[in-house]
């Protein structure tokens, strides 16, 4: 190992953040979180309670928006499509006060990876590494979305954008495994050629959270793009099938019932289905049944005895879900940043998930 890596620190920043899991597990092997975007205001709130810089501040920027600028969107609209899209913006991306102003979280569209690099520098000085992660929202690729406009695809491109302006020396972004269907390949192998003209080797590789440590079978594809600065490619943490954890090992459980996707139930030795916003719909044992709680779904997402994530107190119910729905699980973002300190910027990584 070089020792001058020892001095370096390598620090995180997070886009399309959501409340973060991905950058949980990240820290938990040694990175230190800088700056994080986050469009929903209720993740973004969460977020803000979890993850501080060094100067205690929270890594999600909001803009405070005026009671007079907020007057415009408090208003109903006669048309009932404009109406319906005004709601859903106040609702994901406004967080009211009582004499009628608000804040938002700063958008994707807002920032400037050159300027995020400086923020990084001022808080960590300039011997550090940086890397970038996030996952463009999924929606548009996923088969399940039956209203898909594609729309939101080209987040993915805002992610580019970043990745250039930035330059980190390492990026990993997460997606679901549709994005590699027939509808949607030709614009990811676009995102990564474009990505290796701008300096970066890449690969990807679908992993199952289930085989690091998991207990839920959940696929998604990873992309891990290096700086051809560094002199590396791109490494994946190798798979740990008997790593896997049994539903009956974390709950007080004799069933588990998927719910809306594939309708199964599964008894306390089956691995848990993917967790999404109403997935799994409940737990049984003996003639009781009941709906996992956000700690319950917290914990299928990672969260391990002695760890905590807040809940800032008024989030809506469905928010929560929501969110954790869209995490990437602790275990598996751990393992993924294990192995890039490891193999990539060789560092020890001290702690054990």
């Amino acid at each position: 190992m070089n020792k001058n890596n020892k001095l370096k620190q390598v620090i995180i920043v997070s886009i399309f953040s959501g409340m973060d899991l991905l950058l949980y597990g990240m820290m938990i092997a040694g990175m230190k979180g800088a700056y994080a975007v986050e469009f929903n205001c209720h993740a973004a709130n969460m977020h803000s309670f979890n993850f501080k810089d060094p100067n205690g501040n929270p890594l999600i920027r909001w803009v405070f928006v005026s009671a007079e600028e907020m007057k415009p969107k408090l208003k109903k609209l006669e048309n009932e499509k404009l109406e319906k899209k005004r709601k859903k913006e106040l609702r994901d991306h406004y967080i009211m006060n009582a004499d009628g102003s608000a804040k938002r979280p700063e958008t994707i569209q807002e920032v400037d990876g050159r300027e995020i690099r400086k923020i990084c520098e001022e808080l960590y000085g300039k011997h550090i590494w940086i890397v970038l992660i996030g996952g463009p929202p999924c929606t548009d690729f996923t088969k399940l979305n039956v209203h898909n406009d594609g729309e939101r695809n080209k987040l993915v491109f805002e992610y580019l954008r970043i990745l250039k302006e930035l330059n980190p020396d390492v990026a990993v972004m997460e997606e679901v495994p549709d994005i590699l269907d027939k509808n949607h390949r030709d614009l990811y192998f676009d995102f990564l050629n474009q990505a290796s003209k701008c300096g970066y080797n890449c690969a990807y590789q679908e992993m199952n959270a289930l085989h690091y440590d998991g207990c839920q079978n959940r696929r998604r594809v990873i992309t891990i793009m290096v700086n051809k600065s560094m002199g590396k490619m791109p490494v994946f943490p190798k798979p740990r099938p008997e790593s896997a954890i049994r539903p009956g090992e974390l709950f007080d459980i004799d069933y588990h019932f998927s719910g809306h996707f594939v309708d199964l139930i599964k008894n306390k030795n089956h691995w848990m289905c993917t967790v999404t916003s109403g997935s799994p719909s409940w737990f049984a044992k003996g003639d009781n049944v009941w709906p996992p709680t956000i700690q319950d779904k917290l914990v299928m997402q990672g969260l391990k005895s002695g760890m905590k994530y807040i809940i800032p107190e008024g989030t809506p119910i469905d928010q929560q879900h929501v969110a954790v729905g869209n995490g990437v699980p602790i275990n598996l973002a751990y393992h993924i940043a294990k192995t890039i300190m490891e193999e990539i910027f060789e560092l020890p990584v001290k702690n054990e998930y």
